[in-house]
């Protein structure tokens, strides 16, 4: 029979159970069968329930604390009939619910069987979930939303996510130190899907365009006001010049300006252009040796053309200074203001003035007005017919095609104003030969002397051992 201690009506009754009868069953079983709302077992402090063992109708399912022997672990289990049985543990109202070790432990939530953990609270609350300290994922993190917020409690839209926010984040993204997103800039700076097309490529140090088939423009095609600036240097082999320039339109191939001001030109005929300037223009070279500017023609075509043609075809009337100038260095060596060789032609003329268009004026005009030269000869010709000169101009009547003066010495002149040197050969050649075969009327040799008031208008001498025989001066006159 069951027995019954303390009193029935009060709570004051107080019992010990204790003993060593072997049975099987538990030291203490309560049964309750009064009604389901009345407690199983119910411990009180002053007459508070502290601790309530629940009844419940039809139960079948429990829970089992174990104690644990030392270092071991305590378990509270849910127990009972069902093959699965959930397992609450409630606080009351608004109450937190702590799972706090009592030193520097940890807690785990689940292990290596469990498929889910589910955190579930109002969802209008911004900061639902609040994770202090360093939190690790080993795994993957998946939001099932539309949003990961940053830092949202200071702006709503510092927002990660497959959905667009209400507006534009007012906080950069980082990777470290590194920048990853501007909000400043569209799309954080960076190409969008849609217009991310390999537009350039590397490949063994060089960088080219995506598509190599493609031309290649900098600056604005539609304004003349596109700029460009870079160099061009490298050692990829391709055997081609380091910079090609091909224009397809009928404009110039090349410009180079000053503060907008065209400097040099290069046509879309190849000829270059150096339009007005404030100064002279030059080309100016620091090298020792070599040519500073060579002009050569290696095509086997080329029989007619002139390798450089220097004209002012600008100027009708007024023009005064030198189609082209050449100035000497300032040096005492034996050094040629021009220097023409023929040693590559056996035929033609070394050098070929033509006064075609000229009714006054002279063919060539060789003058000293300095008074550095005191000996030597303005011009020397040593062999052959060196320079020919023709005029074949109809209105050329009155000029000189060959005007060889010294204006610039008044006294102490001792040199030559023409002089002829002969080569040295035994043939019998001419140092000066004039020629009248074209001229009917005149002298073949005019020589005028009105300035002169002391010597000779001509002096024919022989000073050498050379002249043994024969005439200094021989005249021969064919019968007419």
């Amino acid at each position: 029979m069951d027995t019954l201690f303390g009193a029935t009506a009060t709570s004051s009754a107080k019992v010990v159970i204790a003993g060593s009868i072997t049975g099987g069953k538990s030291a203490l079983i309560v049964n309750q069968t009064e009604a389901a709302g009345i407690d199983i077992f119910s411990a009180s402090s002053s007459g508070t329930s502290v601790f309530r063992l629940a009844n419940a109708a039809s139960a079948v399912n429990g829970f089992t604390l174990t104690p644990a022997a030392t270092a071991g672990t305590v378990v509270l289990a849910a127990t009972g009939s069902d093959t699965n049985i959930p397992f609450t543990i409630n606080s009351k109202g608004t109450g937190l619910l702590t799972l706090d070790p009592t030193g520097a432990g940890s807690i785990v939530a689940g292990s290596a069987d469990v498929t889910t953990i589910t955190l579930t609270t109002d969802d209008n609350a911004a900061n639902d979930i609040t994770l202090t300290g360093g939190t690790r994922i080993s795994s993957t993190l998946e939001v099932y939303g539309n949003t990961i917020g940053l830092n949202v409690d200071a702006d709503a839209d510092n927002l990660l996510g497959v959905a667009a926010a209400a507006g534009v984040a007012n906080t950069s993204l980082y990777w470290g130190n590194d920048l990853l997103c501007d909000p400043s800039l569209t799309n954080c700076g960076w190409a969008t899907a849609a217009s991310a097309t390999n537009l350039w490529q590397t490949s063994v140090g060089l960088l080219a365009p995506g598509n190599l088939t493609l031309a290649t423009a900098f600056g604005d095609i539609a304004t003349a006001s596109a700029t460009f600036r870079g160099r061009f240097a490298g050692s990829n082999t391709t055997g081609q010049a380091s910079l090609i320039i091909n224009q397809f339109e009928s404009t110039d191939i090349f410009t180079a300006s000053a503060s907008g001001t065209p400097k040099f030109t290069i046509g879309n005929d190849g000829s270059f252009t150096i339009p007005l300037q404030t100064s002279a223009s030059s080309i100016a070279s620091t090298q020792t040796s070599g040519n500073v500017f060579s002009i050569t023609d290696t095509a086997a075509g080329q029989l007619t053309n002139t390798l450089l043609n220097v004209a002012a075809s600008g100027y009708t009337t007024g023009y005064t200074g030198d189609v082209v100038n050449l100035t000497g260095v300032s040096t005492t060596g034996a050094s040629n203001l021009l220097n023409l060789s023929s040693a590559n032609s056996t035929a033609g003329n070394t050098l070929n003035i033509t006064a075609n268009g000229l009714t006054t004026g002279d063919a060539v005009d060789i003058n000293s007005t300095g008074t550095g030269l005191t000996t030597g000869s303005l011009l020397k010709v040593t062999t052959g017919t060196v320079v020919n000169i023709t005029s074949s101009a109809a209105g050329q009547t009155a000029s000189n095609l060959l005007n060889v003066a010294a204006s610039g010495y008044t006294t102490g002149y001792t040199g030559d104003v023409v002089k002829f040197t002969g080569v040295s050969t035994t043939g019998a050649s001419n140092l000066l030969n004039l020629s009248s075969a074209n001229t009917t009327d005149g002298n073949a040799l005019n020589i005028t002397a009105n300035g002169l008031t002391t010597g000779d208008a001509v002096d024919i001498n022989s000073t050498g051992t050379g002249l043994t025989t024969g005439s200094l001066l021989k005249v021969t006159i064919q019968e007419l």
